[in-house]
């Protein structure tokens, strides 16, 4: 089986918080990811406790040379700017979509709206469609696409709540970032469906993996582990992703936690290491099969 050869690994600085910017890229490069995923925006640092972290949406049109300076440094692309905003942030957002379109980056991720029941559904999705169009706008003006996260809590947990909203929208400006470690919290469908079901607003892939736990209240909740330990079959996954023709990004998002690993950095290193190891072997066995 033919995966294309545009699907790279990448890695999404997220899930290395106790990296700056320039140490996280070249901690990638190292290990051998393809490209990385900045978060931008994020805030309280660990390094000093006030700093956003890793590109600072305060600050960010005089951060974004030595940005570019970093990743031309390291040969390393940026493949999505992740930020903590919502889609009424216009102003803002506007700054990160000519961010993006500096560093040559293709995505940048926008919020969407948790589920509110006391609102409801249908009416929450008219106000996101709505409030879309006004991204959709600055995607086109700046050719960087936008793209919605499946994400538990959300009104778009499932590929098909998703499609209901990204269907009002141009796929070359609007797409939709694959979250099945999201997903088997909340919005499971089969895999294969729900890749046809977005089609060609299947635009990036974040990689993590949960089992659900029952604590002692007799409540279940979701727990991080490893890639081929969790309820999400990465290797089927990988495999369903080459068929349907996925040409995007594999970008790591792993949190779970290695216990007797108690230096953070080595922690998150290890994690890494591990992951990238995995996908590896996962794409490898695809072009095999």
């Amino acid at each position: 089986m033919e995966v294309k050869a545009l699907v790279r690994t990448a890695i999404y600085t997220l899930i290395l918080r106790h990296y700056r910017l320039e140490e996280a890229v070249a901690l990638a490069k190292e290990l051998g990811y393809d490209a990385v995923e900045f978060t931008v925006g994020y805030k309280e640092a660990v390094w000093d406790g006030r700093s956003e972290w890793h590109l600072p949406l305060e600050g960010i049109e005089s951060a974004v040379p030595e940005v570019r300076r970093t990743l031309d440094r390291y040969g390393m692309p940026l493949v999505c700017l992740s930020t903590g905003l919502g889609f009424r942030d216009l102003d803002q957002l506007r700054r990160v979509f000519w961010a993006a379109s500096e560093l040559g980056c293709p995505h940048i991720r926008v919020g969407t709206s948790p589920y509110d029941p006391k609102v409801g559904f249908w009416r929450q999705l008219s106000e996101v469609v709505e409030g879309w169009r006004e991204v959709e706008r600055l995607a086109k003006e700046f050719k960087v696409k936008a793209l919605a996260e499946l994400h538990h809590g959300l009104i778009v947990a499932s590929a098909s709540a998703m499609h209901m909203l990204v269907r009002n929208f141009d796929p070359q400006h609007v797409g939709v970032i694959f979250d099945p470690g999201n997903m088997v919290i909340e919005g499971r469908e089969e895999w294969r469906k729900g890749m046809e079901i977005l089609g060609d607003y299947l635009a990036h892939v974040h990689v993590k993996n949960a089992i659900m736990v029952r604590g002692k209240d007799g409540s279940w909740r979701p727990k991080w582990v490893g890639l081929d330990e969790g309820l999400a079959d990465w290797r089927g996954i990988i495999r369903d992703l080459a068929e349907v023709g996925y040409e995007g990004a594999l970008s790591v998002e792993d949190f779970r936690q290695i216990p007797e690993e108690e230096d953070p950095r080595k922690m998150e290193r290890r994690r890494a290491e591990e992951d990238l190891s995995f996908l590896r072997e996962a794409l490898a066995s695809v072009k095999g099969g």
